[in-house]
C-alpha cells in the first residue's frame, strides 16, 4: 500500500508567469521517490497540486524530514519568501520500543540459599531503539528505575533480592509486572514507548526450601546401639532404633531400611545377616503428616556360637513422599551423617573361651610319666580352649606334691598365655632323672586364676602318677622298634635290659591279632638270666599267593612279674614289604591307545582322556609321569604332568588338552608315553602298552576358504575389453585346488555383451590369490547400464588326496577346502554410446508475425532415450 502527501501553493501571479517546483532536500533515511517537475501556470491559474509517493515498510524509524523548495522562476516571475516547506514523517512501527520481559525472565526459578540472592530480570526493548525511556519501580518494593541512556540499548535489568531464612517452606511465587513507561522517548501522542500486551509478567518461584517435606536420619542415640544375645528361653531380642524429621514436617512420607554386614571389618567382628540378626532390605517406616519421630525393630538371632563383640549396620536408604508431589522439586532426603545406625552385639557364649585339661588318662583316671630311659623328662599336660578364642587370655598353675616330692619334678607353679585363636597351650613339668630306686609317686597340677575373659571348665585337677623306676632288676624295651622282612624272610627284634640286672626275669611278647595269618610265631617269653642285658625275638612272614602290598604289625611286650616296661620303647613294628607286581604293572588300556583330538569348538572342547590301569596290584599309592612328543607347546596345553592312583585305586585318567588358536594346520600325530613311576608299581612296555598314539585333526580351514576380493560390484566401460576379478584364498594355503567359476547372465546379454564363459582356476599349494578374466564386448548402440554375474561354483582339492573326511565322534581327520560367503561378483557395464540423448531445436531461426500471440518452437531428443531429463531456457 502506497501513502501520498499533498503539497499545495497559492500563487496570486500573471497568466503569463510559471513557476518550477522542485524537491529540493531530504534528511537522511526518509522513504518516498525523488523527483523534479516544473509546474506551468496558465492565466487565471492561481493553485497547483503536486503528490509525492512516501514509500511504506515496516521498519521502525524515527521522524524523518525533507523539504520541498521552489527555484528557476521564468518570464519574470519570482520567488517569494516562502520559497520552500519542510515535511516530517513521523516516528513509525514502534520506533521507540515495544517493552516486555526477556524470554528467558518469563519464569524464573530459584531456590533460597542461606544467605540474601539477588535476581536479575532482563527487560528488552523490542522493534525500534529511538528516544530515551524510564520505566518507574512501586514505592515500597524491592525494584530499582529501569533507564535507557542510550538510543541503542536494547536491555536492562530488574534486580530482586531473595532473602535467605531458615524457616522451612513450600513453592512461593512472585509475579512482577510491567505497568507505565514514564518518558516514552517523544512528544508525540500514541507514538512513544509502550508496554507489550504480552510478555509484561514475570513470574519469580522461590522453590521450597530447608526441607519442607522434612530431612530424615537416625536419632543421636540410635546411631550408636549395644545390645546383649538372647540368652535362655529367649527367642530373640529386639533392638529399637529411632528415626528422625528435622526442617519441615509436611506430608507423609515413607523413610527406607536395610542392614548390613560389617565388611570394613575383620571377619571375626562382622555380625552374620540371618545368623546373628533377622536382614533387612528394603524395609519402611512411615511418617504422617506433621509427625518428627518413628520407631523401627530391629531383631537380634541368639545362637550357641561363641563369639565375640559382632557389629552390622542399619542404612537409611531412602525417601519417598507419597501424599503429594514434592513442592518445587524439594524431596524429602536423608540427612547426611545420620544415615548408618551401628549395632554392636556383645561377645557371648564364652566368647574368650572355657579353659581346662585335656590329658590322656589311664584307667584308673591317672596320667601316668615315666622318668628317664627314653623320655625328654618334660611332662606335657594339654590345656584346650574351647568355645570362644576371641582376645588374648591367660591362666595359672600350681603342682601339689602328695607322695612325690619337689626333687622329682620342677617347677611347681606357673604362667601360660594363649593369643588370640589359639586354641591348645600345654602345662610343662620337668620331671627329674635319678639314680633312686623309687615306687610309683604322684602328685596334682591344678588350674586356676584365668584372665582376659576366659572361664574355667570341669578339668581343672590332674592325678599325675611317676611310674616306678630305677629297678635293680632292670627296664625293658625295643633297642630298635622297626623292622622291615620280605615274605618268606626272618625279622629280629632286640629287647634290652637297662639299669638293674639282678635277678631271673620272663618277659612276655605278643603279635598283634591282624598280623597272626602272616607272622610266625605270635608269641613267646624271654627268659633274662641274672646278668643278661639283652634276648632276641625272631620272627618270620609267611609266603603265600596272595598278591599284597606292604603290610604293618605290632610286636608289644609285657610282665607280670616287679619289673618295669618302658612306657616308650615297649612296642616295636615289623613291616612286611609288598609283593612284586602289588602296587601294580601299569599300562595304556587298548581302546585310548589311538585317540582323535581337535582345537576346541563349539561342539568339541578341545580335550581327550586317555585311560591308564594298573591291573590287579592295587596296592599302595601310585604316581605315573606322562610326557608326550613331540613337545609342541603351541599345539598342547601341558605337553608333560603325572597322575596318581590311591590305594585301591586300579584306573585313572589322562587329559589332554588342545591350545585354541586361529592357524591353519593340518592334522599332525603325537604320541604320548608313560615316563616313570613311583611307589613300587612298573610300565608295563610291552606291545606297546606305554603309549598311545594321538592325532590332532586339521583346524582353521588348513586347504583355504576361497571368494571373491572385495568390491563384489564393479562397473566398468563398454570399450574396457576385458574385466579382472580377484579371487582370494583366505585361511591356510596348504595343497593344490581347484575352483570353479561361471557366468550368468542379468540385464547384460551373454555373447552380445560381454563372452559367456565357464572355467577353473588353480591354487598352487602356497598361492593365495587368482584372477579370472571375462571378455567385454563393445557395439555402438547406445544402452544404459547392464549387468552379469561371475559366480564361483564349486572348490575341488587335487592334492594331497591322502584325506579322510569321515566323522569320527564328531571329529574329521581333514578338512575340506570351501567357498566363502562371497561367492557372486556382479560385474555392470555402464551406459554408453550416448545413452540419454542429444536434445536441441529442430530450427535455428523462425519468424512469425508481431500478433502471433503464442508461438511454438519444437525441442526433440535424439540418439538414447535412457533416464529422465531436462533442459531451461532463459
Amino acid at each position: 500500500m502506497r501513502r501520498s502527501m499533498l503539497l499545495a501553493g497559492i500563487l496570486d501571479l500573471d497568466q503569463s508567469e510559471t513557476r518550477l517546483l522542485q524537491l529540493s532536500s531530504l534528511s537522511e533515511g526518509a522513504d518516498f521517490v525523488p523527483w523534479s517537475i516544473t509546474l506551468s501556470f496558465s492565466p487565471d491559474d492561481t493553485r497547483h497540486v503536486v503528490a509525492l509517493t512516501i514509500l511504506p515498510d515496516d521498519i521502525p524509524e524515527d521522524d524523518e524530514v525533507l523539504m520541498v523548495a521552489l527555484s528557476n522562476p521564468t518570464n519574470g516571475a519570482i520567488i517569494g519568501p516562502q520559497d520552500r516547506v519542510s515535511t516530517i514523517i513521523a516516528s513509525n512501527d514502534d520506533a521507540h520500543g515495544i517493552i516486555v520481559f526477556a524470554q528467558d525472565s518469563l519464569q524464573m526459578s530459584v531456590e533460597e540459599e542461606t544467605t540474601d540472592t539477588p535476581v536479575v530480570l532482563t527487560v528488552e526493548r523490542q522493534r525500534g531503539t529511538a528516544g530515551l525511556w524510564w520505566l518507574p519501580g512501586k514505592p515500597g518494593e524491592t525494584m530499582t528505575w529501569l533507564t535507557s541512556d542510550r538510543q541503542v540499548d536494547r536491555t536492562s535489568a530488574i534486580v530482586l533480592t531473595v532473602i535467605g531464612d531458615p524457616v522451612p517452606e513450600l513453592d512461593e511465587t512472585t509475579f512482577i509486572q510491567l505497568t507505565e513507561v514514564v518518558n516514552p522517548g517523544t512528544s508525540r501522542a500514541g507514538r512513544g514507548a509502550v508496554i507489550g500486551s504480552d510478555d509484561n509478567t514475570a513470574t519469580l518461584t522461590v522453590t521450597a526450601n530447608d526441607s519442607p517435606h522434612g530431612v530424615f536420619g537416625w536419632s543421636i542415640d540410635s546411631l550408636y546401639a549395644i545390645t546383649d544375645e538372647p540368652e535362655g528361653s529367649q527367642s530373640s531380642r529386639v533392638v529399637t532404633l529411632f528415626i528422625t524429621r528435622e526442617q519441615g514436617k509436611t506430608g507423609r512420607v515413607n523413610v527406607f531400611f536395610s542392614t548390613f554386614q560389617s565388611s570394613n571389618l575383620p571377619e571375626i567382628e562382622q555380625a552374620i545377616s540371618d545368623r546373628d540378626f533377622v536382614a533387612r532390605s528394603n524395609h519402611f517406616v512411615s511418617f504422617g503428616d506433621g509427625s518428627d519421630s518413628a520407631s523401627v525393630e530391629i531383631t537380634v538371632l541368639p545362637d550357641t556360637a561363641a563369639e565375640g563383640p559382632e557389629t552390622f549396620f542399619v542404612n537409611l536408604t531412602s525417601v519417598e513422599l507419597i501424599s503429594s508431589d514434592p513442592q518445587g522439586g524439594a524431596d524429602p532426603s536423608v540427612k547426611s551423617g545420620q544415615n548408618v545406625a551401628e549395632i554392636t552385639i556383645r561377645q557371648n557364649d564364652n566368647a574368650n573361651g572355657i579353659l581346662q585339661f585335656t590329658a590322656t588318662k589311664n584307667e584308673d583316671g591317672e596320667v601316668e610319666v615315666y622318668e628317664g630311659s627314653g623320655t625328654d623328662g618334660i611332662l606335657r599336660l594339654p590345656v584346650t580352649r574351647s568355645a570362644g578364642a576371641i582376645g588374648i587370655i591367660g591362666f595359672g598353675w600350681t603342682a601339689t606334691t602328695i607322695t612325690a616330692t619337689s626333687s622329682d619334678f620342677s617347677p611347681l607353679t606357673g604362667n601360660i598365655t594363649m593369643a588370640a585363636g589359639q586354641r591348645e597351650a600345654t602345662v610343662d613339668i620337668s620331671i627329674v632323672d635319678d639314680e633312686i630306686e623309687e615306687d610309683t609317686e604322684r602328685f596334682t597340677v591344678h588350674i586356676d586364676n584365668p584372665t582376659g575373659g576366659a572361664v574355667l571348665g570341669e578339668e581343672l585337677t590332674l592325678l599325675v602318677k611317676i611310674l616306678k623306676n630305677d629297678s635293680p632288676r632292670g627296664l625293658f624295651g625295643f633297642s630298635y622298634l622297626q623292622e622291615t622282612v620280605a615274605e618268606g624272610g626272618e625279622a629280629s627284634f632286640s629287647v634290652e635290659r637297662t639299669q638293674g640286672s639282678q635277678g631271673s626275669v620272663n618277659i612276655r611278647w605278643e603279635l598283634e591279632a591282624p598280623g597272626r595269618g602272616d607272622i610266625s610265631p605270635t608269641e613267646g617269653v624271654l627268659q633274662f638270666q641274672e646278668g643278661t642285658l639283652r634276648r632276641r625275638i625272631n620272627v618270620i612272614a609267611l609266603g603265600d599267593e596272595i598278591l599284597e602290598g606292604e603290610e604293618r604289625f605290632v610286636i608289644s611286650i609285657s610282665s607280670d612279674e616287679d619289673v618295669e616296661i618302658s612306657p616308650v620303647n615297649n612296642k616295636a613294628t615289623v613291616i612286611i614289604q609288598p609283593d612284586e607286581g602289588s602296587s601294580g604293572l601299569v599300562s595304556i588300556l587298548p581302546a585310548s591307545r589311538s585317540v582323535l583330538v581337535g582345537e576346541p569348538t563349539p561342539t568339541h572342547d578341545g580335550t581327550v582322556m586317555i585311560q591308564i590301569t594298573r591291573g590287579i596290584g592295587i596296592f599302595g599309592e601310585v604316581e605315573v609321569s606322562w610326557q608326550i612328543t613331540p613337545a609342541d607347546s603351541s599345539t598342547f596345553q601341558d605337553t608333560s604332568g603325572s597322575v596318581t592312583f590311591m590305594e585301591d585305586q586300579g584306573e585313572a585318567t589322562i587329559i589332554v588338552q588342545t591350545v585354541d588358536d586361529s592357524i591353519p594346520e593340518l592334522k599332525r600325530d603325537f604320541s604320548l608315553i608313560l615316563a616313570s613311576i613311583t611307589g613300587g608299581a612298573l610300565i608295563d612296555s610291552t606291545n606297546g602298552a606305554n603309549q598311545a598314539s594321538i592325532t590332532v585333526v586339521a583346524s582353521d580351514s588348513p586347504f583355504g576358504i576361497f571368494e571373491f576380493q572385495q568390491p563384489l560390484q564393479v562397473t566398468v566401460d563398454e570399450d574396457v575389453q576385458e574385466v579382472h576379478m580377484v579371487v582370494v584364498r583366505q585361511a591356510g594355503i596348504f595343497g593344490r585346488v581347484q575352483v570353479n567359476y561361471t557366468t550368468i547372465a542379468g540385464t547384460a546379454t551373454s555373447d552380445e555383451d560381454y563372452l559367456k564363459k565357464t572355467n577353473v582356476v588353480i591354487f598352487e599349494e602356497g598361492n593365495d590369490i587368482r584372477t579370472i578374466r571375462v571378455t567385454i564386448l563393445p557395439d555402438s548402440i547406445p544402452e544404459g547400464p547392464e549387468s552379469f554375474q561371475v559366480v564361483l561354483t564349486s572348490v575341488t582339492l587335487l592334492s594331497p588326496l591322502d584325506v579322510s573326511y569321515t566323522d569320527q565322534n564328531g571329529l574329521q581327520l581333514d578338512m575340506e577346502p570351501v567357498l566363502g560367503p562371497d561367492t557372486d561378483k556382479e560385474i555392470i557395464i555402464d551406459k554408453n554410446d550416448n545413452a540419454e540423448g542429444i536434445i536441441e531445436f529442430t530450427d535455428s531461426l523462425l519468424e512469425v508475425p508481431e500478433d502471433v500471440g503464442t508461438i511454438s518452437i519444437p525441442v526433440v531428443r535424439s540418439g538414447g532415450v535412457f533416464g529422465r531429463v531436462s533442459a531451461s531456457m532463459p
